[in-house]
Parts: structure tokens; sequence; C-alpha cells
């Protein structure tokens, strides 16, 4: 320990000090294996009174450290060496053996063999005079380190391991992965275990906690995954990546809690950016319910693309001056600019949609002004018809003939077989996009279908979060609800993707991944606030633990939601993006039953108008637990709807 001390002590020296250190140290390991070698061989000082031998034993500690210089092994910080400076100081051992080959063979001396053990003696002290400082240098005896459980032996797993060994913090133990080949065998020195033998190492280390790298494709870092060490209660932590390189010690000290948004079972889908100018740049873009949750994020992503004039149209005074103040603060902190409008409109004014199309001459829209909340609409009938199917009818109207290229709307996957008056208005919506094209208006209709978004308002992520802060109870409304889940930054980009692929008349759908379970989400949100849970009617453990119970399902709720009308669907140009392949409706036949729902609207009958919503071809049903035909796009296995999601959604927890 002594000697690892004055290790340490001299890597606190200047630079150049330390400079001076190794290449005096190395001077003498060239020499030392000099005379090693000499005396090894011959077994007697007697060649040592040989001028030649002499001189011999100066030159070549002087051209070994000529050829370590020149190969740029000084440059190499010692407190960072790597197994990868091997090669180069074997290589310049060879050419200093060379060297005293040709002595040797001059000289008539046992040239070959003295030379072979030249070469393993210096080779051998030099690579350890570094490993040992990198060791000594990277000791803190002042500290206790935390122990660390790398997961995964792949490629990743490597690169943590790799810079966990410089870390002051911590010091890795073991290593998990469910490779069967790799267990009870060693990697990189550390024990390699499987994930079910996790409750063997809580016992044997009891203090530690296991470091996942962020996600790098389906199936990694899922939730079943992260509820197996909490069940435990072992600490899971996450290192994120950086252009997918992870070799590099100041990573050591991102290490942070785990997110939702780590849960992903996927990568993070990157944007076509050709995909996301198309419709934005030096365009005219008019965004309706731009201060809601989807809107706001949409025009988040439409002002990086330097359009030409962003319309923020917007019931809510509050709503818009919020998203208003935002995109003038993300333009106070860049060098760009665009022209801002924030309009304080309602999208059941038809004379003032009209008004503004034409008066900023709009390029594009994208219309996401809509009543979202199922229990809501469904206690409001009239209003949710109104805002989402004639509000549409307006914007269509006023977009028909004039200046709109692009008209995107935002859809739902609760507007497939809808069991709640807010999907059914949602599926109207997708019929009157659809009938679109067999007008002849100069504009591109199509409409982007996705599940629910984490995070927006009304969801069930700022629902929990809220419960939890008040120590719970957690409310689930059934134990097999299942939901799709897409953040909204992704949503967001591939709404502007599906709409810039768009032809006319198309439904876009978003590649969800796998439907999660509510009560799954639920128990992680607990965790992931540091709390243990219990299901209502249990008695309470020891310790903070939060009660979950089952509040029932509420007017209008599906169990399980769908994204396809039915099996078919075809790829987009874009991976992520699928095309529903459906039918539409004659505009004719669709125009007499907005005709009658509207005259409902206006005599307050909801009978009628649930009863106009039950003969359109939308297969409306008040049915909240039946089984869906579909729940898959072509191309993705079927999954079963209990399973635990593989391809968790990444979100933002508040």
């Amino acid at each position: 320990m002594k000697l690892f001390e004055l290790v340490h002590f001299c890597g606190q020296l200047p630079s150049r000090s330390r400079r001076l250190i190794i290449l005096c140290s190395d001077f003498l390991i060239s020499y030392l294996g000099f005379f090693l070698a000499e005396l090894i061989i011959y077994k007697s000082w007697i060649y040592f009174a040989n001028l030649w031998v002499v001189l011999s034993s100066l030159i070549l500690p002087s051209t070994s450290i000529f050829f370590i210089y020149a190969f740029g092994i000084y440059r190499n910080k010692t407190k960072f060496i790597t197994a990868k400076i091997i090669p180069n100081i074997l290589f310049v051992s060879f050419l200093s053996s060379l060297i005293l080959f040709v002595f040797d063979w001059f000289f008539n001396h046992a040239a070959e063999s003295k030379s072979l053990v030249y070469f393993y003696l210096v080779s051998s002290m030099l690579i350890a005079l570094r490993l040992a400082a990198r060791e000594a240098l990277n000791l803190d005896s002042s500290a206790s380190k935390q122990n660390v459980v790398i997961y995964g032996t792949g490629k990743v797993g490597q690169q943590i391991l790799n810079a966990y060994q410089f870390s002051k913090k911590y010091q890795p133990i073991a290593i998990i992965d469910n490779d069967p080949s790799l267990a009870g065998k060693l990697v990189s020195g550390l024990p390699v275990y499987k994930e079910e033998d996790a409750r063997f190492l809580k016992k044997k280390y009891d203090n530690f906690f296991v470091l996942f790298s962020e996600p790098q494709g389906s199936g990694s870092n899922s939730l079943s995954t992260y509820q197996t060490f909490r069940f435990l209660e072992i600490e899971v932590k996450i290192v994120p990546q950086i252009s997918g390189i992870i070799d590099s010690p100041p990573l050591i000290d991102k290490v942070r809690n785990v997110r939702m948004e780590d849960l992903l079972g996927r990568k993070q889908r990157e944007p076509d950016q050709n995909l996301l100018e198309r419709l934005v740049t030096n365009k005219v873009v008019m965004v309706t319910g731009a201060g809601g949750s989807i809107g706001s994020e949409l025009c988040n992503e439409i002002i990086k693309s330097s359009p030409k004039r962003l319309l923020l149209y917007e019931i809510s005074e509050h709503n818009l001056y919020k998203v208003h103040a935002e995109i003038i603060d993300f333009f106070a902190s860049s060098s760009g600019s665009v022209d801002i409008v924030p309009i304080l409109g309602d999208i059941l004014d038809p004379s003032k949609l009209k008004q503004n199309i034409e008066k900023y001459k709009v390029d594009t829209i994208y219309h996401a002004a809509a009543y979202k909340h199922v229990p809501m609409v469904e206690d409001n009938i009239i209003s949710g018809v109104q805002n989402n199917i004639f509000g549409t009818v307006n914007l269509v109207n006023a977009s028909r003939d004039s200046s709109v290229k692009n008209f995107i709307l935002i859809s739902t996957d609760k507007a497939v077989r809808p069991t709640n008056i807010m999907g059914a208005t949602k599926r109207v919506s997708e019929l009157i996009i659809q009938s679109e094209k067999l007008s002849n208006s100069k504009a591109i209709f199509s409409a982007v279908r996705f599940g629910n978004v984490l995070g927006s308002s009304g969801s069930v992520i700022p629902k929990f979060a809220k419960q939890i802060q008040k120590g719970g109870p957690v409310t689930v409304t059934h134990p097999e609800m299942t939901r799709f889940f897409m953040t909204i930054k992704e949503a967001a980009q591939l709404v502007i993707q599906a709409g810039a692929m768009s032809k006319g008349g198309e439904i876009y759908l978003l590649d969800m991944g796998s439907s999660v379970k509510i009560l799954d989400l639920a128990k992680t949100m607990i965790n992931l606030a540091g709390f243990g849970f219990h299901m209502n009617g249990q008695n309470k453990p020891n310790g903070n633990s939060i009660e979950i119970s089952y509040s029932g399902l509420r007017p209008g709720e599906k169990l399980y939601e769908e994204l396809l009308v039915d099996d078919s669907s075809s790829k987009s140009e874009h991976s992520s993006i699928f095309l529903e392949n459906n039918f539409s409706m004659e505009p004719i036949l669709l125009k007499k039953y907005l005709k009658n729902m509207k005259q409902a609207c206006s005599e307050l009958d909801e009978e009628k108008i649930i009863h106009i919503l039950r003969e359109m071809p939308l297969e409306y049903s008040k049915q909240t637990d039946f089984e869906p035909k579909s729940s898959k796009i072509k191309g993705e296995k079927k999954r079963s709807k209990n399973s635990i999601s593989k391809e968790f959604v990444k979100h933002i927890t508040p």
C-alpha cells in the first residue's frame, strides 16, 4: 500500500515532473532488462568487463526511450491507460531487442537467446509499470466506492465497464447477462450471473446498484426487467450514451436514476429531416389547438424547420399565452426568427377561420383542436360532436378553395371501432378527410392516428404522479387495461413526417410498439418515486408503501385499444409510419349524415346523435370489454393482451 501511495503522490506532481519520472523509469527498466538478460544467458559477470557490452548497455536504453517517444506512448495519460497500449509496447520492445541482436551478433555473443530474454523482460516490465501506475493513480483511499453490477456483456456493457475502471465513486463487482453460455464465467475479471441470480447477489453484496445503458433496440431495459430488481429493493441506475460511445471517463459522472423514458424497449426513432421540412420550411403553417399538449409540441417542432410564418390558433387565452411565450423564449436562446401570429379563435367560427386562412395565405394546417377526454365528452355529447366534427367541417370548408395545400388531421386509436363519443367523433372526422379525396379540392387532406401521448394533459402519468405525491392511493381502472403509448415529441415529429408523404385521403398509423398494461405502469411509477406498493385489501408492509386500488371502467372506456379498423395496412416510405387500407364514404351520403347530426345538435337531442352515430359505418358500440379484432400493424407478431410490454415506449415523468 505504501508503494501505491507513493505512485499516487507522484501522480499529483506537475506534468513535466511526471514525464521525467516515467522517462527515468523506462530507462532503468531497459538497462535492468539488458543486465538480467546478460546474467541469465551467461550466468557470469565476466562479459560486463567488455567495453562494447558496457557501451551497448548505455546505448540500448537510450534507443528504447527514443522508440517509446516516437510511437506516442508518452502521449497516453497513465491514469486512463487501457490494454490497447500493449501492442505498441511489444513493438517498441521488439525493435530494441532487434538492435541488441545486431550488437551481439557483431561481437559473436549469444545473440538470439539473449535478445529473446531481453524482449520478454523489458516488455513485461514496461506493461506492468503502466498498469500498476494506473491502478495506483485511480486509488482513492479517502472515500469508499459504491458497488456496481453492470447489466449486459455486449459492446455497450464492455464500454461501460472500461469507463468504470477509472471511477473514484464506483467499483464494478459483477455482470448480469442472460446468455446461458456466459453464466459462471469471468468477463474482464468479473463473474457473470443470470438475471434470476439477483436475489443471490442481494444476499452476497447487499449494498450495490444495477447499471444499465440507454436502450439499444427492441426488448432491452424492459419494464419487466426493471421490476425484477425493484421487487428485491435493488436500486437501478442508468448511464446515457453519446453517439453510441461510452468509453469516455467523464461519462462516469453522468450516472443517474432511471426515468420512465429509459424503459423504452426500443431506440428513439430518428426523424427524416427532409420529411420534417417538406411542408414547413419557408411555408405559412397554421396549428389549431396550438396551446394543447399535441398542438404545442407540434409548434415546437415546426419552428425548428424555419417556417415563413406560424399561426397559433387557440380558443384558450391561457394556453395561447403559454405556447406563445414558450416560442418567444426559444428564439431568445437561438439565432433564428419566425413571424409568430397568436390568434384567439374558435374553430366553430367558420368566418374567422376563413378570414385568417386567406389573410395569411396559409400553406399547411395541422388540425389538433379537439375535445379528447373520454369521460368528459361522454358527459357533454353535444359539445363534443360540435367541436370535434363540425369544427373539422368548418376548417375543411375554409381550406378547400383557399391557399391551403396540405391539411393534416390529428386522430386517435379510439376512432377504431369506437366505444365512446370522443372516438366516434374522431372516426367521423377521418371520414370527412377521406371524402375530400373525391372532391375537387386543391388541398391534400390526410389524417394521422396514434395512441395515448404520455405527459399530455389528462394522461395517466400526471394523474399517477399527483396521487403518489399525496401518498396514494393510486387508482387503476382495471387490472387488465392496456394502452398504446408514445412521447409527445416523437408523436409530433411523426405527424409532421406523415403529412409530408400524403397524396390525399390517407390515414396514417404511427408505430406505437406493444401495448402497455396500466397496472404495470402504476407499479413502475411508484417504484421510481422510491416507494413500494401494495394492493387494496392487503396489509400494508413495513416501510414506505403506496396502495393501488381499482376504480372500475369509466363510461366509454375500452380495456384494449387498437390502431387498425381491419388487418390491412401497408408500409410507407418511413419505417415507423404505416398506411391503413380502408374504405371512405361517398361525399353525398356523408353530407346527409352530417346534416341530420347538425339538426340534432341544434335540437339538443343526444339520443338522436347517438342513433346517427350508430347508423354510420363506424362500428360504434357502447361495449367496453371486447376483444379487439386487430391489435397489430402488418409485419408485427401478434401479442398477448396480458403480456408485459417488451417495448415500453419512452416518456417523461413529471
